[in-house]
């Protein structure tokens, strides 16, 4: 186990407003951990890694803990439709992946 519970990792649904006005939806994951030197992000889309319309920041530090936000943009339609998304973050420290999922509810 170790250092496996130090690891945060939490999905943020988009913003009805974007919905709304750009008929796109940002899902965001915030992974909060103490070492995020090696780690790797990814995202499942019914169980097939999505590439399209990622984008992953660098880890931003904050006293011994770091942030990394990684956000999928995904067309509103897809969202609406109740599609699963799964964040799933790996490193070689961790024994096994962490992983986050939602869909609209």
């Amino acid at each position: 186990m170790g250092r496996q519970t130090d690891i945060s990792v939490s999905l943020l649904k988009p913003p009805f407003e974007e919905i709304w006005t750009q008929q796109t939806a940002t899902i965001v994951c915030e992974i909060v951990y103490s070492d995020l030197e090696n780690i790797k992000v990814f995202w499942q889309v019914n169980g097939v890694e999505r590439k399209k319309g990622v984008e992953t920041q660098n880890p931003e530090w904050s006293g011994s803990k770091s942030t990394i936000v990684s956000k999928l943009k995904v067309m509103a339609s897809e969202w609406d439709s109740g599609t699963e998304y799964v964040c799933l973050v790996e490193d070689s420290e961790l024994p096994t992946p962490v992983k986050a999922s939602i869909r609209k509810a």
